[in-house]
């Protein structure tokens, strides 16, 4: 039975995610938010970032080790994750 965080998540991620990465949204590991992003980790070992402002992707990429994304937050313009391999990695959202 779906939670109503969930239900909410799946609802933010169909009109920010595109039809190509929303056929995974049961697959949905995390999801975190700022002031002007969300970022969403897959089963598939990916993230994606997105503009809240515009639903633009942002920032797309596999976790390099092929790990699952366990933990992610955004700082200011900065994505941080902590991925199964124990890495911290950061990412530039303007940058890509």
């Amino acid at each position: 039975m779906a939670t109503a965080s969930t239900t909410a998540m799946k609802l933010l991620c169909s009109a920010l995610v595109p039809s190509t990465i929303n056929d995974r949204i049961a697959a949905v590991g995390r999801l975190t938010y700022s002031n002007n992003y969300v970022a969403v980790a897959l089963s598939d070992t990916s993230v994606h970032v997105f503009s809240i402002l515009d639903g633009s992707h942002k920032l797309g990429f596999k976790d390099p080790c092929g790990k699952n994304v366990w933990a992610h937050a955004i700082i200011d313009d900065m994505l941080v994750i902590g991925s199964a391999d124990g890495v911290l990695r950061t990412w530039s959202i303007l940058q890509g």
